[in-house]
């Protein structure tokens, strides 16, 4: 199977050359896989500094008043609505569909800015997570996002830089909000700033970028259910995996599940039993011990 959808990626990020200390890291989100009965859920998107994405945005409003050979502008780029031939895209043959989602490909790639993105098995997340491990409120997508969120504060950290996280406007609910709350304080804790915001997606390059990006991370993640060594169509390995980018994408199947719940159980029990050392230590409530 490629490296792509290999289960523990490194996230890699243009170098920050002479840029200095505080730069600002910019990372842009979108979903896939989000609607009832989707059975993988993916969130994924571009990250990189500000010249990056400067970049991206000029050549991606280009690309916008000439998608296609022949065709007319068009307002934004929206991956389904390319797939299935709709909406702007309505008349677009085959030829023409995939060509269009190579031009807009190749504005990502040439921009030098970072793809990531993660996806999860939806029904081995319920059945081992949610049933198994008796937490039924805990998502599927709510678990990719933090992952997500996690690992780009992570990547900012190690650079030593501020971050910024920007998603679709349309996603902007108090749900999504509490999953980022902890990541962005215990950021603010460090020291480090950390903003986030909800964008248009129309107004937004970036964000049409990560939509691209998101999408073809679905549509290669999906066969891996039923072929663990299944290749990703060839957008995605041009997207992920082209000489002159690092992109990164990370996908958690049922043996990748199943790990992270042994891990999560193993280092529970660990903070159980040093909480009840410590509390055994300091005299507090634990229980007396029984004379033999």
């Amino acid at each position: 199977m490629c490296a792509l959808m290999s289960a523990i990626a490194r996230v890699s990020l243009p170098d920050r050359g002479n840029r200095g200390w505080l730069a600002m890291l910019e990372c842009y989100f979108d979903d896939s896989g989000t609607h009832d009965g989707s059975a993988v859920v993916v969130w994924g998107g571009v990250a990189g500094h500000k010249f990056y994405l400067d970049q991206l945005d000029a050549a991606w409003r280009a690309r916008l008043l000439c998608p296609c050979d022949g065709k007319p502008p068009i307002k934004k780029f929206r991956s389904y609505d390319l797939e299935h031939g709709i909406e702007e895209f309505d008349g677009y043959n085959q030829g023409e569909r995939d060509l269009t989602r190579r031009n807009f490909r190749q504005v990502i790639v040439e921009s030098s800015a970072s793809v990531i993105a993660w996806g999860l098995s939806v029904r081995d997340w319920d059945q081992i997570v949610r049933q198994w491990g008796k937490q039924p409120e805990y998502t599927a997508e709510q678990a990719v996002f933090e992952k997500s969120v996690f690992e780009i504060v992570k990547s900012a950290k190690a650079e030593g830089e501020a971050l910024s996280l920007q998603f679709d406007q349309g996603r902007d609910t108090d749900r999504l909000r509490n999953a980022i709350k902890p990541t962005i304080e215990a950021a603010k804790n460090e020291g480090r700033f950390v903003s986030y915001g909800f964008l248009p997606v129309a107004q937004t390059p970036a964000l049409q970028a990560a939509d691209l990006v998101a999408y073809e991370a679905y549509r290669a993640f999906v066969p891996l259910l039923s072929d663990p060594k299944a290749e990703p169509r060839l957008h995605a390995k041009r997207l992920f995996e082209d000489d002159i980018f690092s992109g990164a994408a990370q996908w958690m199947g049922r043996k990748e599940i199943m790990d992270a719940a042994r891990r999560f159980g193993q280092s529970r029990k660990r903070a159980v039993k040093r909480a009840k050392k410590e509390r055994s230590v300091s005299g507090g409530s634990a229980a007396p011990r029984r004379r033999p």
